[in-house]
């Protein structure tokens, strides 16, 4: 059977990409946290649309709502995959599939619950997103987005009830010694039972991976240094704007871009071929010319008519 392909950015092709730029710097887990540098808006935007009914009155992760945080909104729940979206087309799995003992799609009515994976031995059942976006108290402006995945949401009684049977048996085996999860867990509330296994995440050649210039890797690595000296919380895993743009399917202008100098002038962006680039540049300020083209040509009718 072939698989429906997707052009449209979603909140599920989101998470696949997102799954498949951790595995080439061999980071891999499905139980844990992301915070996502958010400063355009464009994630929060994305998780939102489509999406009225998902705030939860209370919160479930506080840990980016107090403290050298500004709380901005209420926490919400969505599902990954769309109305019209299929785990099968999206993240390539096969349906009705043993995860880890448990046919995951039984788990819910909307067949919404799927087996993400990011090998074959860490995986786990996985329904919804659960999200809010927040501030730091120093800078205000700056927006993050805390994501968390789980399998169901906590918005209709029935939902609610079995996310919280879910977490008492699952305290209940980790009160024994049983770990209920699988593989590297990175939670933001971990307190005393983090493990710091950030500190191992390995970014090497990141250049090459994000294809990013020494400016834009250096801005990454910055970021990524100041989260974990001044804003970290547990074991959470940290993703820079960069790396948020990239996933997003957005790329910022820069003015380190391979054999083309960038300036901006009028706000307009004019692409220039440097020497020694053999590569063909498309000028985006063609409209720019025309328009100011037209202006003289309107000011020198007004002249004729005075």
């Amino acid at each position: 059977m072939k698989t429906k392909k997707y052009k449209k950015m979603t909140p599920a092709i989101f998470i696949r990409r997102l799954y498949k730029l951790l595995s080439k710097f061999n980071i891999c887990f499905v139980s844990g946290a992301f915070v996502f540098e958010d400063k355009n808006r464009q994630l929060f935007k994305l998780l939102v649309k489509d999406n009225k009914f998902s705030k939860f009155p209370g919160i479930t992760h506080d840990s980016f709502q107090k403290g050298d945080f500004k709380k901005l909104g209420m926490q919400r729940d969505r599902y990954i995959l769309g109305e019209n979206e299929y785990a099968k087309d999206i993240f390539k799995i096969k349906e009705n599939k043993s995860c880890n003992g448990v046919i995951c799609e039984e788990l819910s009515k909307t067949k919404k619950i799927f087996c993400l994976k990011c090998d074959n031995k860490i995986k786990e059942c996985k329904g919804i997103i659960k999200f809010y976006k927040f501030a730091t108290e120093d800078k205000e402006q700056d927006r993050h987005v805390f994501l968390k995945l789980e399998k169901y949401r906590t918005i209709l009684p029935s939902e609610t009830i079995a996310h919280w049977n879910e977490k008492r048996k699952r305290s209940s085996l980790e009160k024994i010694g049983i770990e209920g999860k699988v593989g590297e867990i990175r939670r933001e509330d971990c307190k005393d039972k983090c493990t710091r296994n950030w500190r191992f995440d390995n970014w090497d050649n990141i250049s090459k991976q994000l294809g990013c210039c020494e400016e834009e890797c250096e801005n990454i690595n910055n970021s990524i240094k100041i989260w974990n000296e001044k804003y970290r919380q547990g074991d959470e895993m940290f993703i820079p704007q960069f790396i948020t743009n990239i996933l997003l399917g957005l790329r910022n202008i820069t003015t380190c871009s391979k054999g083309v100098h960038k300036s901006i002038k009028n706000n307009n962006l004019r692409s220039i071929k440097t020497t020694g680039s053999s590569r063909k540049i498309k000028r985006t300020n063609r409209k720019t010319r025309k328009t100011k083209k037209s202006r003289k040509i309107r000011r020198s009718r007004k002249n004729l008519r005075k």
